[in-house]
């Protein structure tokens, strides 16, 4: 049987903080998730949907 990990709540700002990070440091996205302590799926996910919103304004 699989265990499954609690889901980690991240809050907005700190979801617009990543991104931000991200975006300025010129890392890679698994150089950027590393140093933020977070999965690169979550990373890449979170800077996908700031695209997309975006792109929608």
């Amino acid at each position: 049987m699989e265990m499954e990990l609690p889901r980690t709540q991240y809050s907005q700002e700190f979801r617009g903080q990543s991104v931000k990070f991200f975006k300025e440091s010129g890392l890679t996205l698994v150089e950027a998730a590393k140093r933020l302590s977070l999965p690169k799926g979550t990373l890449k996910n979170w800077v996908y949907l700031t695209n997309e919103e975006n792109s929608l304004q």
